[in-house]
């Protein structure tokens, strides 16, 4: 196929994974399924440790988080739950949980100071991709709370 037919193809990956690599390195896809004939393929990024070891990463953080969101929901539910400790305000309990995340990042970067950024963000950008994410958290988290008091967990 040539190079402008690209509108049949689905760019899957665009991994430069070593200074021999190149742009055309690019794994792509048509749309019935067969690869091209110049791409690389999937198995060939797969043979290299560097992408293994972010694929068996990633799927680790995603099952650490299944897990402890799990457990979060249990113990929110017994927390709340009409059942044990009837517990009568969430939100306070989200409250104190944004605190104690805000003071644990606060030591984080005083411990390790590598992981502030170089440059600080501008104000612009901070109220715009900072404080949505965080109030996306929070009202996440504050709901979540408030639900478990009128639902059940199975």
């Amino acid at each position: 196929m040539a190079r402008e037919d690209h509108h049949e193809y689905t760019e899957l990956a665009d991994m430069s994974l070593s200074p021999n690599d190149t742009a055309g390195d690019r794994l792509y896809i048509a749309e019935n399924g067969q690869r091209t004939p110049q791409a690389r393929g999937l198995s060939a990024l797969l043979r290299k440790p560097e992408v293994r070891r972010h694929i068996m990463l990633s799927g680790l953080y995603i099952l650490l988080w299944y897990i402890f969101s799990g457990l979060l929901s249990v113990y929110n539910k017994w927390l709340f739950g009409s059942s044990e400790r009837d517990f009568p305000f969430p939100l306070f309990v989200t409250s104190v949980h944004m605190l104690v995340q805000y003071i644990l990042a606060c030591a984080c970067l005083r411990i390790f100071p590598s992981l502030r950024p170089a440059k600080s963000p501008t104000w612009s950008v901070y109220l715009t991709r900072a404080v949505p994410c965080g109030i996306a958290s929070a009202l996440d988290v504050g709901l979540s709370n408030v639900s478990l008091r009128t639902i059940t967990l199975t």
